[in-house]
């Protein structure tokens, strides 16, 4: 089912035009409008989900196989070397559009794109704990 408000759902009815690089019953994939790189796209679910908790196994399967999919092609067609694959989930990951998207931008050298956190070593007594958690 789709959103009547949702922008990316409006991608998927055709009423707002977008740059397709891919799309099967499933899935769509094209060219972000305001990309962090060249060639940057975006591959999303063809039901509304706003976050991949609300999506099923089923579906997150089908939306990672196009974006293995399309990344052979930027692979193939575009000559990348590397990229970054990414999903945010909910405002306070940086998820801008409420809609499942995974991110893929290409990368080269020198290429001025940042996506960059702070990564501290963990004591293993910590990692315990929280696996703990994990298994309930």
């Amino acid at each position: 089912m789709l959103n009547n408000e949702c922008l990316f759902c409006k991608i998927i009815k055709g009423e707002i035009p977008a740059f397709k690089v891919y799309e099967d019953e499933y899935t769509l994939a094209f060219l972000d409008k305001f990309p962090s790189g060249e060639a940057h796209a975006l591959v999303i679910p063809k039901v509304h989900a706003e976050k991949i908790f609300d999506m099923t196994e089923d579906m997150s399967g089908k939306v990672f196989k196009t974006v293995n999919r399309v990344a052979k092609m930027m692979k193939d067609n575009l000559g990348i070397e590397d990229l970054n694959v990414l999903q945010n989930n909910g405002s306070v990951s940086g998820q801008i559009v409420n809609h499942v998207h995974v991110h893929l931008i290409p990368r080269k050298l020198n290429d001025n794109i940042e996506i960059d956190w702070e990564s501290n070593e963990m004591e293993d007594e910590k990692l315990e704990k929280i696996l703990e958690r994990f298994k309930g």
